[in-house]
């Protein structure tokens, strides 16, 4: 008779998962929770080969890596390409595999990244504060967050005021202070970030404080209403100004003519590039 199943936890990507595996998120990659390793017998058989079950609960989990590596993940399951966005696939959306991968892609806010900007004066000096992009929609709050989580070589981890609350962000400070026992660094991206009550915000204020997380929220309403004042104060705020048409034509000749969009494959008229300008 089968006793009680003691399987080892790993995660894999969810492609991989069974249908009833429990989701889990990180650098917004969505993986699950799957067993590994072989059914254990019964308790009583158990204490009779307690060495042969965990050498064969460690055989299991080897096995697990070297899949992951085959699909060209990490031993956490994420994708070893993988940002604060997710990772590049080829059946992404073409505003995806078109994101800029350093601060040098960015197309705009040259006031904030250009040569001797202040945030790109940060990112030289090594500095990570935690920080607010203030700015209207598709100004580039998302990709900038991602940009700068690459150039601090933090791990990125994204949540959306939207559609999260305490639970995900206390899931996600745990997950950051185990890092940072291991020495890592963990930029905790909150979009929409005015979205979350005055006390949902306060309750980051510890973990700003200590240097557990790097805070980078987004947001598009004025940051003195809309912001907990306390949290603002730790936070260097920075405002994004709208795309120029001369920043859009450049984003849409790079989509035309980079291998990550068309190729060069596709033309478009000037009639064309009118109407999507």
């Amino acid at each position: 008779m089968i006793g009680k199943t003691n399987a080892a936890v790993f995660p894999v990507p969810v492609c991989a998962a069974p249908r009833r595996s429990r989701p889990w998120r990180t650098c917004g990659i969505a993986c699950s929770w799957i067993g590994v390793g072989s059914v254990y017998p019964s308790a009583a058989t158990a204490r009779k080969s307690s060495g042969a079950r965990f050498k064969s609960a460690n055989v299991g989990i080897c096995e697990q890596r070297t899949r992951l590596r085959r699909m060209g993940c990490d031993d956490r399951g994420m994708s070893n390409d993988a940002t604060l966005l997710g990772a590049l696939a080829p059946s992404a959306p073409l505003a995806a595999r078109m994101r800029p991968a350093t601060i040098d892609e960015v197309v705009g806010q040259e006031a904030l990244i250009g040569l001797g900007a202040p945030l790109r004066r940060l990112l030289e000096r090594g500095e990570t504060p935690s920080l607010l992009l203030w700015g209207p929609p598709g100004s580039g709050k998302s990709t900038l967050a991602a940009v700068i989580a690459a150039a601090v070589r933090a791990v990125p981890t994204s949540l959306s005021a939207t559609s999260d609350g305490v639970a995900e962000v206390r899931k996600a400070v745990a997950a950051a202070a185990e890092r940072r026992a291991h020495g890592e660094q963990t930029l905790l991206f909150i979009d929409e970030l005015h979205r979350f009550s005055r006390t949902q915000q306060d309750a980051l204020l510890p973990h700003v404080e200590s240097g557990t997380i790097i805070l980078v929220g987004a947001t598009t309403e004025p940051p003195p209403r809309a912001i907990s004042p306390a949290l603002l104060s730790r936070m260097r705020t920075f405002r994004l100004a709208p795309l120029t048409q001369e920043d859009l034509t450049t984003l849409l000749q790079r989509a035309l003519d980079d291998a990550r969009g068309f190729g060069g494959k596709v033309s478009v008229d000037e009639d064309a590039r009118r109407q999507l300008i």
